[in-house]
C-alpha cells in the first residue's frame, strides 16, 4: 500500500496558491496549485490521481517541487510542452508555406 501523504501549508502559501490557482493563464500551472489546495484540505494522493487524471508519481513530482522551489517549482520548466513547428519571425518559411497554400486552394476552386 501506498504512503499516505500530504502537504500542509501556512496561510501565506495558502494565498499564493489561490491567486495561482484563479488568476494564472496556464491551465498545468492551475491544476497543480489546486492539487496542492486539496491535498491540505485532507484529499489524498490517490483521490488527487483520479481528480487530475494523473498518476501517482505525478503527484508527487508536484508536491516534491513544491517543497523544493515554492510557486516557482509549480511552473512549467524550459523544454516542457510542444516545440513549435516554425518560428513566426522566419519570413522566408511563412512565405513559401503561404505560397503552397495557395496554390492548393486554386486546385480546389477548379472542381
Amino acid at each position: 500500500m501506498r504512503e499516505k501523504r500530504f502537504v500542509e501549508l501556512v496561510a501565506e502559501e495558502i494565498i499564493t496558491l489561490e491567486q495561482g490557482y484563479r488568476n494564472n493563464k496556464n491551465h498545468r500551472f492551475r491544476q497543480r496549485c489546486h492539487a496542492l489546495l486539496l491535498s491540505n484540505q485532507g484529499h489524498d494522493m490517490a483521490s488527487l490521481n483520479v481528480l487530475f487524471d494523473v498518476t501517482h508519481a505525478t503527484i508527487g513530482n508536484w508536491f516534491r517541487a513544491w517543497e523544493d522551489l515554492g510557486i516557482i517549482g509549480l511552473r512549467n520548466q524550459a523544454g516542457q510542452g510542444r516545440k513549435p513547428i516554425f518560428a513566426a519571425t522566419d519570413l522566408d518559411f511563412v512565405k513559401e508555406k503561404s505560397k503552397k497554400i495557395h496554390s492548393i486552394l486554386k486546385l480546389y476552386e477548379k472542381r
